[in-house]
């Protein structure tokens, strides 16, 4: 699968080529005198895939959306798991195991925590 900048770029580009190609396509048409329907199939052609490249467009920015929300989360969690390193805390079970995937104890004084989602943090305490 390509990754999404690159997919983004290759999308737009084939947007812009079918965007020229339904300019020529009308130009063909009001210049030669072609009757409106000779074309009919190649528009509907032409107007399917930009339809399917702009909803994946689409998909694409929402999926960048919610890669954005989740890594400034992180980036908040990082900040006051960072703030609360050298303070004791309570343990709260339950928030714990809504956040935690696992936790791995590297060595003396060194854990390495698993965000469900993925993140990873390595800590000292």
């Amino acid at each position: 699968m390509q990754d999404a900048p690159d997919e983004t770029s290759s999308l737009r580009l084939r947007l812009n080529e079918l965007n020229t190609h339904l300019i020529e396509l009308v130009a063909t048409n009001t210049a030669g005198g072609i009757d409106d329907t000779d074309n009919d199939a190649i528009y509907a052609g032409v107007e399917t895939e930009i339809f399917a490249l702009q909803r994946r467009l689409a998909e694409l920015e929402e999926v960048r959306q919610e890669h954005t929300q989740t890594s400034e989360r992180l980036e908040e969690i990082f900040a006051v798991l960072e703030r609360l390193k050298h303070s004791t805390i309570s343990w709260d079970e339950k928030m714990i195991r809504q956040m935690v995937q696992w936790v791995k104890v590297l060595d003396s004084g060194r854990v390495l925590v698993v965000f469900k989602g993925g993140a990873e943090r390595k800590m000292e305490f």
